[in-house]
C-alpha cells in the first residue's frame, strides 16, 4: 500500500503554499489580531480562488467534490502560514 500523494494534488498544494508566501502572511496575522480584518479576508478571496474553499463541497452543488486527502494537503499549507 502506498501512502504518497499524486502530482497533481501535489501541485495543488503547492500553488496555495506560493500564493501564501506572497501574501506577507506576519502583517494579515498582526492586522487580524488588531482587530482590522480586511487583510486576512483578502487572502482568503485568494485562497478561494484557488477551489480550496469549496474542495469537499461535492460537484452537483458547484464544489471540487475532492477527497479528504486533498483537503487536508491545502488544511495543512494554510496552517504553515498561520492563516487567520
Amino acid at each position: 500500500m502506498q501512502f504518497a500523494l499524486d502530482p497533481e494534488i501535489i501541485d495543488f498544494a503547492g500553488s496555495i503554499d506560493s500564493l501564501l508566501a506572497k501574501s506577507d502572511m506576519p502583517a494579515v496575522i498582526r492586522s487580524w489580531a488588531d482587530g482590522d480584518t480586511a487583510p486576512g479576508t483578502a487572502v482568503w478571496g485568494r485562497v478561494a480562488e484557488t477551489g480550496a474553499a469549496a474542495l469537499l463541497v461535492d460537484e452537483a452543488s458547484g464544489g471540487a467534490g475532492a477527497t479528504a486527502v486533498e483537503a487536508v494537503a491545502a488544511l495543512e499549507i494554510l496552517g504553515r502560514h498561520a492563516v487567520p
